[in-house]
């Protein structure tokens, strides 16, 4: 029987429980979550968890969208195609979502980011840009924005394997495909940094005659 390799998620699940963890969220908050890559899909599952009341994302490609809503968002928004503050301005009846987990790592998003939460709102960072990002500070001063980030370390593993474990959390439609470690960068790396890529989490599998090769 074909296992799928579940284990692999411990350590991203981790990362989103720290996340909600040490975030502003309250019970009955409502939440935006920017990106539905694996990080942006189990934080959605986190936050339902956590109690947020309605849980909206925005991803360009049509399936992660559409993994998103099975996942329990209350809807899903391409911000190619939609306003997204318009939007938010419109399902939180003008007042903007308390809490926004940023999920996509790029300089765009994270520039937005502010512009998106209700006054006094979060804007909590999860993601990790390796781009340089210009920050508006003007709209945090102005909305009195909370805005901090988070980097997860092993304290988190417990939770994570006892979600799995349990299946409070739903991880395995999460893994997109299971590939040899030698096909890593081209059916990996590569499949995933395509803008509207339909992959959310590659498995590398290790095999003895990998480790052989690779050692």
């Amino acid at each position: 029987m074909k296992r799928t390799p579940i284990a692999t998620l411990i350590d991203p699940l981790s990362n989103c429980i720290h996340a909600v963890r040490y975030s502003a969220l309250q019970l009955g908050d409502r939440v935006l979550i920017v990106g539905a890559g694996s990080i942006g899909l189990l934080m959605l599952q986190c936050v339902r968890r956590a109690g947020a009341s309605a849980v909206y994302v925005s991803e360009v490609s049509d399936k992660r969208r559409s993994m998103a809503e099975k996942l329990g968002a209350t809807a899903s928004h391409d911000p190619s195609k939609e306003n997204l503050y318009v939007k938010m301005d419109e399902v939180t009846g003008g007042r903007g979502p308390d809490v926004l987990f940023e999920c996509a790592d790029t300089p765009h998003t994270l520039r937005e980011a502010v512009t998106l939460v209700r006054k006094g709102g979060q804007v909590f960072v999860i993601s990790i840009c390796e781009e340089p990002v210009e920050a508006d500070f003007m709209t945090p001063v102005l909305n009195e924005l909370d805005i901090k980030g988070s980097y997860c370390e092993y304290e988190e593993y417990p939770y994570a394997i006892d979600f799995i474990a349990k299946k409070l959390v739903d991880v395995k439609s999460l893994i997109s495909d299971v590939i040899p470690l030698d096909q890593l960068v081209e059916k990996g790396f590569e499949a995933l940094a395509k803008p509207l890529t339909e992959a959310v989490k590659i498995i590398a599998k290790i095999s003895w005659g990998s480790r052989r090769r690779f050692s």
